[in-house]
């Protein structure tokens, strides 16, 4: 196969077929216009749709996306933006704790059928109970405190990583544990080089979906509590009908939400590299 940019020429050779493509510049823009610019463009169009029905006036609850802008700067530089340091900080730990606790289980679950046979019904319960249900009761057992915003994070998020690091780990190929355990090797030594390594991708899509979760489990946490971090400014600001500033609020939120998933695919992406090689 040979390539020539510009006027590129693409050559096909098959048993008895020759065939030749032509690559023209139209067609590196429809790649590019697909693949990169078209989501860009699409975000582009709803936040011009937002700006222009908020200036109509239509909705008294939704305000022109400018103003939204103009709050968000304000609450930059009065500097209750830093409310956030509050949620990061529970954030960051409780989605820590789900992720270092919740790899351990999936892996220890694939290679123990008994554990699996124990706490699969409890992961299933869980996942299926709604989790803003249990915050009552997080709060009668850790009080207002950090402790509680914690631990709804963590619920928020454990179970998610549990079930994809499982998933992984019992796909992996049965031939390659059989073979590393021919040549003498340990238990741990065939989680750490053979059962991680496979189920690395399916480790990190749970990381990702885990955060997506802890986000939401940290945001209705503070807004139950309604005490400290993002939450608070959320409640303030819904009782005083502050619309620009409520979304304002909003914006912070799906800006943390965004760098943190577009980061844990970052890392997936260099991570898992080697599989597509």
């Amino acid at each position: 196969m040979s390539v020539m940019s510009d006027s590129a020429t693409v050559s096909a050779e098959r048993p008895g077929v020759h065939r030749t493509i032509q690559v023209t510049p139209m067609m590196h823009l429809r790649r590019f216009l697909l693949g990169s610019a078209l989501p860009w463009l699409a975000f582009g169009v709803g936040l011009l749709l937002w700006e222009a029905i908020g200036q109509a006036g239509w909705y008294t609850f939704l305000p022109p996306f400018s103003g939204v802008l103009t709050a968000f700067w304000e609450l930059i530089a009065s500097g209750r933006i830093w409310a956030i340091r509050l949620t990061l900080e529970s954030l960051s730990i409780g989605f820590g704790l789900s992720l270092v606790l919740g790899i351990v289980t999936g892996i220890a679950m694939a290679r123990s059928p008994l554990l699996e046979y124990v706490l699969d019904p409890w992961i299933d319960a869980f996942m299926t109970i709604p989790s803003s249900a249990l915050i009552p009761l997080y709060l009668i057992l850790f009080g207002l405190g950090a402790e509680t915003r914690v631990v709804i994070v963590f619920m928020h998020a454990y179970f998610v990583v549990v079930i994809n690091t499982l998933a992984g780990a019992r796909a992996v190929d049965a031939h390659l544990v059989e073979m590393a355990r021919a040549f003498g090797a340990r238990e741990g030594d065939i989680i750490r080089r053979i059962v991680l390594p496979s189920a690395l991708p399916l480790v990190l899509t749970g990381m990702r979906l885990g955060f997506g979760r802890a986000v939401r489990g940290i945001i209705n946490g503070e807004t139950i509590l309604a005490s400290v971090g993002i939450g608070q400014l959320l409640i303030r600001y819904g009782r005083s009908f502050q619309m620009e500033a409520l979304y304002a609020v909003v914006l912070t939120i799906v800006i943390l939400a965004v760098v943190g998933t577009t980061l844990v695919g970052y890392l997936e992406k260099r991570l898992t590299r080697w599989q597509k090689a």
